[in-house]
């Protein structure tokens, strides 16, 4: 899939962007994982435990194993919880934002526009993303595709996937696909308490 082919949803993640300076190349994949710090690379691999573990658990197809797999899904969404938690608080305040829109393939955030130097398209920055459902941190790179204004005088600012491991591209695919699943059955209901 090319990055265009993922869709994004208006959806608030916190995020933390490092600006590369713009003579420094991205790493290949080889350096890109050697580079990622151990705690995300420990909230990467407790996510894709806790999968491991459901699919071991499925082939029981009993109420146990079901009970089991629920008991050992809330353990790893609390240490998740708490390891992102701690990356967001490492994270430098003048480097952290919001966005406005995320996705498998891009994100897009608002920007005040006062200092333009880091926002130029093709800038490349050090990405952290800090997922609440799951639960989960990604250590990524990410680079300006899009600036425009907005009539409140802001800048959006779209930026894209460039290196990212494929295992975290299928969390935040799961995650895009679990908040787009929140937001259809918000809209259900309200449609329903309206119908009422």
């Amino acid at each position: 899939m090319t990055q265009d082919e993922f869709f994004s949803l208006p959806c608030p993640i916190s995020i933390s962007l490092v600006p590369l300076d713009a003579n420094r190349p991205l790493p290949d994949e080889q350096a890109f994982l050697e580079e990622i710090p151990p705690l995300f690379r420990v909230a990467s691999e407790c996510v894709h435990l806790e999968e491991q573990a459901e699919r071991s658990l499925n082939r029981f197809g009993s109420d146990d194993a079901a009970a089991i797999g629920q008991y050992l899904s809330a353990q790893n969404r609390k240490i998740n919880l708490l390891l992102s938690h701690v990356l967001n608080q490492e994270a430098d305040t003048a480097s952290r934002f919001t966005t406005e829109t995320f996705g498998a393939g891009h994100f897009t955030l608002l920007h005040s526009g006062e200092n333009t130097d880091p926002w130029q398209l093709g800038a490349r920055f050090i990405t952290h993303l800090y997922l609440e459902s799951p639960a989960a941190a990604v250590y990524c790179y990410s680079e300006v595709v899009n600036l425009e204004t907005t009539a409140d005088n802001l800048q959006r600012v779209k930026l894209r996937y460039v290196r990212i491991q494929e295992g975290d591209r299928d969390l935040l695919i799961r995650c895009t696909l679990a908040e787009q699943q929140k937001m259809l059955r918000k809209r259900a209901e309200g449609r329903l308490s309206g119908s009422e």
